[in-house]
């Protein structure tokens, strides 16, 4: 096992035992006490790692700040590991009752933000493909976008299914498609891009209609709004049409 693995455990080990005694005494701060900091400190220093983005060894009280800084985000993920709630998460930061730019302004703002951010799916510690889907709907990078940086433009189509880039292609269309049907409802400022590739089409059609997206927005999609013409001649809108009528 890697020595950070070891580090990571020992932390859940002191965030699971946090937990349990913040939950007994219902207190919104969680008091790491110095002893188990140095315990983690020593650990650290006598496996030789003289990281700075585990630690950076100043003095006694920066070495303190970041060992505190580096158990926050180890029970950040704790919470993630566990399904704790938002609401749970922002009473446990004492950020309950804040809103706004007095949220924003919080030092402790920043975990409720990742635990936002990596929460949108069931999520694992060592669980890459989330963080790198979480990633990339934080970005809102266009779904046709991630079919070109997966590699999948040259994967002839019988073999799509069984590979394991356009599983996490789906994975992440999925939720994209969610959050980008959202935005269209509230704006019809947003810019869409029209994929060029028929098969990364061809699998958001699906998408859409499992979803069962209504006709305008599809239309919108496709670049086919208000256009009857173009509508008839498009293949994929007219797939669209098929599939959602034998879902029907």
């Amino acid at each position: 096992m890697r020595f950070y693995h070891v580090v990571l455990l020992a932390l859940l080990a002191l965030v699971a035992g946090i937990e349990t005694l913040a939950t007994a005494t219902e207190s919104s701060e969680i008091d790491i006490p110095k002893k188990e900091m140095l315990k983690i400190t020593a650990l650290i220093h006598h496996n030789g790692v003289n990281d700075g983005r585990l630690l950076r060894s100043v003095n006694t009280d920066t070495e303190e700040r970041d060992i505190a800084s580096f158990i926050r985000w180890a029970q950040v993920q704790y919470w993630l590991k566990v399904g704790k709630s938002k609401d749970y998460v922002k009473e446990m930061l004492g950020l309950k009752g804040l809103k706004g730019t007095a949220l924003r302004a919080s030092p402790k703002y920043k975990y409720y933000e990742e635990f936002k951010i990596n929460s949108r799916a069931p999520m694992a510690l060592d669980d890459m493909e989330t963080r790198q889907v979480n990633k990339w709907l934080n970005e809102m990078l266009p779904s046709q976008k991630v079919w070109i940086e997966l590699a999948l433009k040259g994967v002839p189509a019988n073999q799509l299914v069984e590979n394991s880039a356009y599983k996490l292609y789906l994975r992440y269309a999925i939720e994209y498609d969610d959050l980008l049907f959202q935005r269209i409802k509230e704006s019809d400022k947003i810019e869409i891009m029209v994929s060029p590739s028929p098969a990364e089409m061809e699998a958001r059609i699906h998408i859409w209609v499992k979803a069962k997206r209504p006709n305008w927005y599809v239309e919108k999609m496709l670049g086919l709004e208000n256009n009857a013409q173009f509508k008839g001649a498009s293949k994929e809108y007219q797939l669209f049409l098929k599939l959602q009528k034998e879902q029907k």
